[in-house]
């Protein structure tokens, strides 16, 4: 989720939500029932209470982490899209979330998870892209 922010709208930032493990990108887990959208959705609206619009497709990035209590050795997976933040609908019941607009240089630096910094440079070339031949 990029937006240009500043008096001429120059600088690009992204949403983070900034938690006590880190910074992550906005997401989670898919639910009985839920396509991959329809849980970016929900995931966003829980963790920051706004309402998103999925755009472009991405890509899937993944990597091999350790569960920070059980220590576990687990695959990470994500599927990423480009979308826009929409209105303030209420909702949010991660409290523990707090959503923030980094610089998109300063957000490769602190997000948490390799396989999130990968995305996100994917995602900055495909929005940039777009954004050329709108």
């Amino acid at each position: 989720m990029f937006r240009r922010s500043g008096e001429d709208e120059e600088e690009l930032k992204v949403a983070v939500v900034n938690t006590e493990g880190g910074r992550f990108l906005p997401g989670g887990g898919v639910e009985e029932g839920e396509d991959h959208e329809e849980c970016l959705k929900r995931e966003f609206q829980e963790e920051t209470g706004f309402d998103v619009e999925i755009g472009r497709f991405v890509g899937k990035a993944s990597e091999v982490g350790l569960t920070p209590r059980s220590r576990i050795h687990v695959e990470l997976q994500g599927n990423f899209y480009l979308a826009t933040v929409g209105a303030y609908i209420g909702g949010q019941v991660e409290m523990d979330h707090i959503v923030e607009w980094l610089p998109v240089d300063e957000a490769l630096v602190r997000l948490k998870l390799g396989y999130q910094i990968y995305a996100l440079s994917e995602g900055l070339k495909l929005f940039r892209t777009l954004e050329r031949t709108d």
